[in-house]
């Protein structure tokens, strides 16, 4: 360790040797020198294994060290803080010189200064911090050297840079120096190795290209990028162009963003561009929205450029919303409307608007879908025609042309073409005339179709007025029924005209449904189940069979083909051949009738007889029978002299055989009401339709006529067609209404309700009617067909929801009508009326259901629910009707077996017969046990009501089976009879009082009057009288509006009165509740002059005979025990019938009570509380019920 030495005017200021060897570290801090060898002085050799030295001068050179000659061995060598120009270790004329590991750090001046024969310097470090480099090169000067040295730059140089040279001398220079300007690098340290330095470790910067690469230290070789070229990369020997769309007027540009861009509109495809005239403008239908763009953009669809050099292309959208264009438009006019969209002419700027609904819009056109029809140039219409279900549109191709099914042409696919032909005015015209034959096979299927309707007819008028066997021409329950099952059928046959998978619903239930999320096409059409609908098509096709067989549209159009008719001329023929077409059904009915009377008639009473008649004998039936002419003109003889099934007269002349066929007439027209109303409502059925004008766009509302829709209706052609229509149902609807009513009225008042004259002729439409609504099926339900019709079949009400609406009030207006008159006489507990608020009940349930539905919007479950009561309602109701008819087609066969006993017929008709019958005779006698088990009994001088449960232990099993389902479906009617009883004996003492008669046996008297009406009601027919219309007129008005008959004296017969009620009280017969009722029934039908005879003969007959007592007691006390649910008020109910009852009440009020000393009647006195009724006797009263059980009473 040597420290603070100096030798000022010699060298070697810390040690001066010739030779140092030291295997130890040498550490000289603090020396200087003044010549050289600041610290260490060397003159031959040096080996040391480490040296440190801190603070060395040297003011000549080797401000370190310096050896003169000889080897030189350093094994680890640290210089610090060395000062002075010269070199820090100087090696004068060594042999070898080796340094290890060296570190010199704070040199002032050079490294080192080596000259040797071979120089090895392994891992030197220069940390020259601080120091600026530059002051010293240091030299090697050796045949061998090996150097490697890393430079330690200062953290603000410009770079550093470790270069090596060769020196023209030979000698190997190295310095550790910062970059020339402009070159730079950015490392803190540089590297020798093996006595070579990094080329080009000091890069010309960016923005130049280096032209002399191999001399880092050489500045002026880095030249500036010339224009139109950039430097991005520093120490490049070469310059990059600016790519397309740029260019660059300056030099030195130092990366490719400083190359100017072609503005946005111009393009310029090529490299190098020194100028803005190389950027060209894009031309029309291209654009280049972006600076830089080296091609320009074809304007993509729904844009385009009118203008070169456009920067953007403009929207379709912003000058015509919703359009688009090709890619590459160069012009407003190529956009057109984009899909879902179209083209509106009459908007400024032909305005894109969206696709109307149900069309689809292809390059600005409106396309109908299939089902639809364009009725206009934008304005799709729903086609109105369908052919099970599928509509006659089959929509619009791509060519803009309609496709119409088969069969179908013209406006909206609504006209037949030529040879096709449609069933309904709804339908397509799916039938090929062709397949139908010619002229003469069209002209006979509508002759047998009218054959067929008129035979329907005389099927209709048999079971109703036909059976010669019929005494007194009783009611045929069978065909009341048949006529209220008729009027339902007809009325649900009208529900055709509703879809239910197309009733539109109100905005606010669609609005609530988008609302919900219900997707696709669940926001229209009412929610009902799958097997409800398919339930609903079979009903209305079920309501379809009732509009009859006269309706050969298909036939008649096919048949006007064959003729030559076309066009509109076609349908106003059609219209001629409807407004006549129900005389044509009468004339064959008349045809018809004329067949059976003088060919059918014969052959089947010869073939019973067991001999069939020549044809050449048959003109003389007439002859040989017009002597049987005149016999007495008793009901019996009377219906014996229909022989020919109990319709006609064998033996009748001209008049006569009109009088015959004139109730099937009127028949024939009234089961074909329906269909002849619906012929005429078709031609008026008229459907608005939307129609665009091509021109102006409007949209104006016209009525088409839907048997052809190129008609317009009630203008030109439809003018005659609409007044065809109006003629007919004029003289065919309300005419014949009028008519029937008329022929009616007049016959009655001429002949009485219950003569044969009236019920011969008109009894089908007064069968099972009270005598004061004698006129309720023809007017009241006429009515409501014709009103169902036109709301349903017209334009009455144009939208399916008003139809829907209208048809619940409609039918609960009829409804409430039904309800408040009752108008169905009260037999059998009330069968009629009650099957017929059934059918009512059925129908405004539908109806209402169908309402309820379409206003409230319930879900599909609820809505579910809602479908099973109406089926089950409507089911019900169709069951009930069965049974009941089949019930009383039983009671009415045994009835009718009792009167004429086995029939003793050989003929094969009479075996057949007798067949049917045998195997019939348990189920009519079980039918019969059970609807008769109710009866009012007469015998030993006693009258009681008594029921008997049948007996069914001797029954086959399905026979008990049917026994116990009729008796569940009747047992309201049970319940009901005794009601119907006292109804029946409370309305005959009010006649009785009204007519000032007092009577003491009344109910002697009422069992004697039905037994009349039973066996002999002729002499209950007033005899006839002959008014004009006037008088008749004015007698409805007098009935109708004073509720009064105008007074006049009897009008039957005393004696023959006389006669039957004798009759009648011999026979000593049973009388049944519903007997009793008729009774009362027709008794009521007579003006007040006749009740008056007919009462005081009734009384008399009784009085004469007074073997006969009634033991029926009427006590105030048995009325007070009367339920008030089931007693009717008989007090306002028979003022009701007769209007003269409530006019006196305090004569009834004052009316004495008259108790018989006997207890045979007491009728006790009551006021405006009390109900007047009549109650029957117990077994404490002493019942005989001729050795019976009578368990109930």
């Amino acid at each position: 360790l040597v420290s603070n030495c100096s030798s000022t005017e010699s060298s070697g200021g810390c040690i001066d040797a010739q030779t140092i060897e030291a295997d130890s570290q040498i550490v000289l801090v603090g020396c200087s020198a003044g010549s050289v060898g600041g610290g260490l002085f060397v003159s031959d050799g040096l080996r040391a294994v480490e040296i440190r030295m801190t603070g060395m001068s040297a003011v000549q050179g080797g401000g370190a060290f310096v050896v003169t000659a000889g080897n030189v061995t350093v094994s680890s060598l640290v210089v610090s803080r060395v000062d002075g120009s010269g070199a820090a270790v100087r090696v004068a004329d060594g042999n070898v010189v080796s340094l290890g590991p060296a570190t010199l750090s704070e040199i002032e001046g050079s490294l080192f200064e080596i000259q040797a024969r071979e120089v090895e310097v392994e891992n030197m470090v220069a940390r020259l911090g601080l120091w600026a480099a530059g002051r010293g090169v240091s030299t090697v000067r050796a045949a061998d050297h090996r150097l490697n040295l890393l430079c330690e730059c200062g953290a603000d140089w410009t770079g550093c840079l470790a270069s090596s040279r060769e020196a023209s001398d030979g000698a190997l220079e190295i310095e550790c120096t910062q970059c020339p300007s402009p070159r730079f690098n950015a490392l803190l340290s540089s590297e020798i190795t093996n006595s070579r330095g990094r080329v080009a470790e000091c890069a010309c910067p960016i923005g130049t290209l280096d032209s002399n690469p191999l001399d880092p230290r050489n500045a002026s070789s880095c030249i500036p990028c010339p224009s139109g070229l950039y430097g991005a990369l520093a120490n490049s020997s070469e310059c990059s162009y600016c790519g397309p769309g740029r260019f660059s007027p300056t030099t030195g540009v130092t990366s490719e963003e400083d190359c100017k861009m072609c503005e946005a509109g111009r393009v310029h495809s090529e490299y190098g561009a020194a100028s803005l005239d190389s950027c060209v403008s894009c031309s029309v239908g291209t654009y280049a929205s972006r600076p830089g763009s080296s091609v320009c953009e074809e304007c993509p669809a729904g844009t385009f450029a009118q203008l070169p050099g456009m920067q953007q292309c403009q929207l379709c959208t912003l000058l015509r919303p919703y359009s688009t264009s090709l890619p590459g438009s160069s012009d407003f006019r190529q956009c057109y409307c984009e899909e879902g969209f179209y083209s509106h002419h009459s908007l400024a700027g032909d305005q894109c608007v969206p696709c109307p609904e149900n069309g689809r819009c292809t390059n600005g056109t409106v396309l109908a879908l299939p089902g639809y029809f364009m009725a206009g140039v934008a304005l799709v219409a729903e086609c109105v025609h369908d052919v099970a279900g599928v509509s006659v549109c089959g929509g619009d191709d791509d060519f803009a042309e309609h496709q119409c099914e088969p069969g179908n042409e013209g406006f909206m696919c609504g006209s037949c073409s030529p040879g096709f032909a449609r069933v309904d005015q709804t339908m397509g015209c799916d039938h090929d005339c062709a397949a139908l034959g010619g002229v003469g096979a069209l002209v006979m299927t509508m002759i047998g179709l009218e054959i067929c309707s008129a035979a329907v007819a005389y099927l209709f008028a048999f079971l109703a007025l036909g059976k010669k066997d019929n005494p007194a021409f009783k009611t045929k329950w069978t065909t009341v029924l048949l006529k209220t099952g008729q009027n339902w059928l007809v009325v649900m046959g009208a529900l055709r005209s509703l879809d239910l998978t197309t009733v539109p619903l109100f905005d606010y239930v669609q609005k609530r449904r988008v609302a919900a999320g219900d997707a696709g096409g669940s926001v229209e059409g009412m929610h009902w189940p799958g097997w409800f609908q398919v339930w609903w098509k079979s009903l209305t096709a079920v309501g379809e069979l009732v509009h009859g067989f006269s309706n050969p549209n298909v036939l008649l159009h096919c048949l006007l083909h064959r003729l030559g008719w076309r066009g509109h001329s076609e349908y106003q023929a059609a219209a001629v051949f409807w407004a006549v077409a129900p005389a044509v059904l009468v004339v064959h009915v008349v045809f018809l009738g004329l067949v059976i009377r003088m060919v059918i008639g014969p052959l089947y009473k010869g073939a019973r007889r067991g001999a069939v008649p020549k044809l050449a004998d048959l003109h003389a039936f007439p002859q040989r029978m017009a002597a049987k002419m005149r016999r007495a003109q008793t009901w019996e003889s009377l219906n014996k002299q229909y022989g020919y099934f109990g319709l006609f007269r064998p033996n009748g002349r001209a008049r006569e055989f009109w009088e015959d066929v004139l109730p099937v007439v009127l028949i024939s027209l009234w089961v074909n009401r329906a269909s002849v109303m619906s012929n005429f409502q078709h031609l008026l059925q008229c459907e608005l339709l939307s129609i665009q004008d091509p021109d102006t766009w409007a949209v104006r509302y016209e009525e088409r006529y839907m048997a052809d829709l190129s008609m317009v209706c009630f203008e030109g052609s439809h003018v005659m067609i609409a007044w065809a229509s109006a003629a007919g149902i004029l003289v065919w609807v309300f005419g014949l209404c009028f008519g029937i009513w008329y022929l009616c009225f007049s016959s009655i008042e001429r002949h009485g309700l219950w003569s044969s004259a009236t019920q011969r002729s008109y009894g089908y439409f007064l069968m099972g009617l009270d005598p004061r609504y004698w006129w309720w099926e023809i007017l009241v339900k006429r009515l409501d067909i014709l009103i169902t019709g036109l709301v349903a079949e017209t334009a009455f009400a144009p939208d399916v929801r008003a139809k829907v609406v209208l048809h619940a009030v409609v039918g609960s207006g009829f409804w409430v009508a039904h309800s408040k008159c009752m108008p169905f006489v009260k037999e059998h507990a009330g069968l009629a009326n009650r099957m017929e608020t059934e059918a009512l009940q059925a129908r405004v349930i539908t109806f209402l259901a169908l309402t309820l539905v379409c206003i409230v919007d319930p879900p599909l479950a609820i809505g579910a629910v809602i479908a099973v009561v109406v089926v089950l309602y409507n089911a019900k109701f169709l069951c009930h009707m069965a049974i009941q008819w089949v019930s009383q087609l039983a009671l009415g066969l045994a009835e009718r077996k009792d009167r004429k006993g086995t029939s003793g017929d050989k003929s094969p008709m009479g075996k057949l017969k007798q067949t049917i019958q045998s195997w019939m005779e348990v189920l009519v006698a079980a039918v019969s046990g059970v609807l008769c088990m109710v009866q009012m009994v007469a015998q030993g001088g006693q009258v009681s009501l008594a029921v008997e449960p049948p007996s069914l232990d001797d029954k086959p099993w399905w026979v008990r089976t049917m026994m116990y389902l009729l008796i569940a479906v009747n047992k309201r009617s049970f319940r009901n009879f005794s009601q119907c009883t006292a109804n029946a004996v409370a309305e005959f003492f009010s006649i009785c009082i009204n007519c000032g008669i007092f009577p003491r046996d009344g109910l002697q008297m009422l069992l004697l009057l039905a037994q009349v009406v039973e066996d002999n009601i002729a002499v209950l027919a007033p005899k006839g009288r002959r008014r004009s219309v006037c008088a008749v007129l004015c007698a409805v008005v007098r009935r109708a509006f004073f509720s009064r008959d105008e007074e006049r004296g009897p009008t039957l017969d005393e004696d023959q009165v006389a006669t039957a009620l004798e009759d009648a009280l011999q026979s000593n017969k049973s009388s049944s509740p519903a007997l009793l009722s008729k009774a009362v029934h027709v008794l009521r039908a007579l003006a007040v002059a006749d009740r008056r005879l007919v009462l005081t003969e009734c009384a008399k007959v009784v009085q004469k005979h007074s073997v006969s007592r009634v033991s029926a007691i009427l006590t105030e006390a048995d009325f007070a025990q009367m339920d008030a649910d089931t007693s009717p008020d008989v007090l306002n109910e028979s003022s009701s019938t007769d209007g003269e009852l409530n006019s006196r009440p305090q004569e009834i009020e004052s009316m004495p009570t008259a108790p018989d000393e006997q207890g045979e009647l007491r009728i006790a006195d009551f006021g405006d509380e009390t109900d007047w009724i009549g109650t029957a006797p117990t077994k404490d009263d002493g019942l005989d019920c001729n050795g019976s059980d009578c368990t109930e009473y």
